[in-house]
């Protein structure tokens, strides 16, 4: 944590933050903090905010109220601070010389490999911002949810994956099976949806789901424990000095979750 702040674990802040553009809410009275050495994953929906929120994090925006601090100081034209964060963006430019299948290939595999090999070498506090949620489930160690601006849950990726199910099928039947249960996550492709779910199913409702289509009669299957997180590679890496350089070489962004 930058040397001088080692009298806590907690890397970063916020307290009570919002930001505004004219008329839209991006960001609405959110509180959280992020732990040093940790893989973090900010889900939610495009246009939840994640965006506005890595970009304040990172000294890139500033907001329209309340606070927030990386290694205890406000980061924001803080030279100091910003030489130990490293913001990779999905829409990081390639080197010029680059061909398609060394694009796919950095956004995907190579992003993440690389990022667990120099993660275990050089722990740090990583936050993965995704709208997704199938390819980094190994990685998040922490979720934080966010919609409409706001925080909807913040809680230890372990127990939110003993606690939360997946079902899909017709979009009807997904919304009334849902309907008395938070929902975390929802996703729609024409007439069907999927939907993350905070419950643990009886045996009654998982027949019901089955009866309904929402599952096979195989309940291993669609109707599952939410053990799976995805993302796509947009990451901030919070890191101590002690750390490697950060770099904005899509093979080499674990300078990350």
């Amino acid at each position: 944590m930058i040397g001088t702040v080692s009298d806590t674990t907690t890397i970063a802040s916020a307290r009570g933050l919002g930001k505004r553009f004219g008329d839209v809410t991006a960001l609405d009275d959110i509180d959280f903090s992020l732990q040093e050495n940790k893989i973090y994953g900010l889900l939610g929906r495009s246009g939840a905010g994640k965006t506005t929120l890595m970009q304040i994090l990172t000294g890139q925006e500033f907001p329209t109220s309340g606070a927030v601090e990386v290694f205890g100081q406000a980061p924001h034209e803080n030279a100091r601070v910003l030489t130990d964060v490293c913001y990779v963006k999905e829409s990081q430019k390639y080197p010029d010389d680059f061909k398609v299948r060394h694009a796919l290939a950095s956004a995907r595999h190579l992003f993440y490999d690389r990022l667990l090999a120099d993660y275990a070498q050089h722990p740090r506090t990583v936050v993965l911002s995704t709208h997704l949620i199938d390819e980094v489930s190994d990685l998040i160690e922490h979720v934080i949810l966010i919609d409409k601006g706001r925080i909807v849950l913040d809680e230890d990726a372990g127990a939110l994956r003993e606690g939360a199910v997946v079902v899909s099928g017709l979009a009807p039947l997904v919304a009334a099976f849902t309907s008395n249960k938070t929902v975390l996550h929802r996703e729609s492709l024409g007439s069907h949806e999927r939907a993350t779910v905070q419950t643990t199913l009886s045996d009654a409702e998982r027949d019901r789901a089955v009866d309904e289509g929402l599952c096979s009669s195989d309940r291993s299957r669609s109707v599952r424990p939410s053990s799976r997180w995805s993302a796509t590679p947009a990451a901030t890496s919070i890191s101590a000095a002690a750390s490697s350089p950060c770099s904005g070489s899509p093979s080499r962004s674990t300078c990350r979750p």
